[in-house]
């Protein structure tokens, strides 16, 4: 379905698409940006990259708005659904529009938190900024059916700010 080199816009991955957003079936990831190393991810890597998600997002209203995205229940740069179920997080990109009135502060969700940074922590970024973290295999396994829920990751910030991000999983 996906069989074309594809640069996302405005971002900082470019994704080598040759599947159906699967590394088993021989999809790699490679990171352009901020990445010195050449970072490529793929099923055989460690660690491992297997799916892929990128979204912008306009945060709607006024004052103080959020913006939650769920793990499990994601959709590629292609459109097709994907879910991060059993995955983990393996690099986290988010850049911030540099017009934005305010910081955007991720964190773990509310009801199903997915802690990227430890629990209770988050990450702010300016308005114009981007931050990525690389956390090898450091964080806990994408989990939407136990009892120890882990899926959601929270953007806060002002009605009217946009900030894109970019999610590998593996």
């Amino acid at each position: 379905m996906a069989d074309m080199t594809r640069a996302v816009s405005a971002m900082s991955l470019k994704p080598v698409l040759t599947a159906e957003n699967d590394a088993t079936a021989g999809m790699s990831i490679a990171p352009i940006a901020l990445n010195p190393a050449d970072k490529t991810y793929s099923a055989t890597t460690t660690p491992p990259g297997t799916k892929y998600a990128a979204d912008s997002v306009s945060l709607s209203g006024s004052g103080a708005a959020t913006h939650t995205i769920d793990l499990t229940d994601l959709t590629d740069v292609e459109g097709i659904a994907l879910t991060g179920q059993g995955l983990e997080v393996q690099e986290f990109r988010v850049q911030a529009d540099s017009d934005n009135a305010a910081v955007i502060i991720v964190s773990g969700g509310d009801s199903d938190p997915y802690e990227l940074f430890g629990s209770g922590n988050s990450m702010e970024v300016t308005p114009g900024g981007a931050n990525q973290a690389r956390f090898n295999d450091g964080l806990v396994t994408i989990d939407g059916t136990t009892a120890a829920i882990a899926t959601d990751i929270k953007f806060a910030g002002s009605g009217g700010d946009s900030f894109s991000y970019e999610i590998i999983m593996g």
